[in-house]
């Protein structure tokens, strides 16, 4: 593999066992999942950043939670939603169904609103709300 590269591994066995972090010191930091100690040279209080490897931060910045995003598709005859958790197959919204070569497609977040454009049969822009889209 020539032309592999751009990996980064991060395992509790791959590590210095003699380094002296917070992470290591606090047990892994207090975090539920990622740990990343900042180098000494750093002034940067407390020293180390917990992260998420699915989901997100939560505002104790130590554990996670489930994300609330999700991703907005077409099919140009229809709109899907997706999860972005790994083992969720729950679809945040009904499929809209019946439609004809939409070709773009936005999510208004305040609004909760789809917004989509159509080519044809008449060129159209739309919108539809995401907690009824019928």
């Amino acid at each position: 593999m020539p032309n592999l590269r751009d990996i980064a591994i991060f395992d509790i066995s791959n590590q210095p066992s003699k380094a002296d972090t917070p992470c290591t010191r606090l047990g892994n930091g207090r975090c539920a999942q990622l740990c990343f100690s900042f180098p000494v040279d750093q002034p940067t209080s407390p020293g180390f950043r917990c992260d998420c490897t699915t989901g997100v931060l939560a505002e104790d910045k130590h554990s996670c939670e489930d994300s609330k995003e999700f991703l907005v598709y077409t099919t140009r005859t229809e709109i899907h939603s997706l999860s972005l958790l790994p083992k969720s197959y729950n679809v945040p919204f009904d499929t809209v169904s019946d439609l004809t070569n939409v070709v773009g497609i936005d999510f208004d977040y305040t609004n909760k609103d789809l917004i989509f454009t159509q080519i044809r049969p008449d060129t159209k822009i739309a919108k539809v709300s995401s907690s009824n889209p019928t």
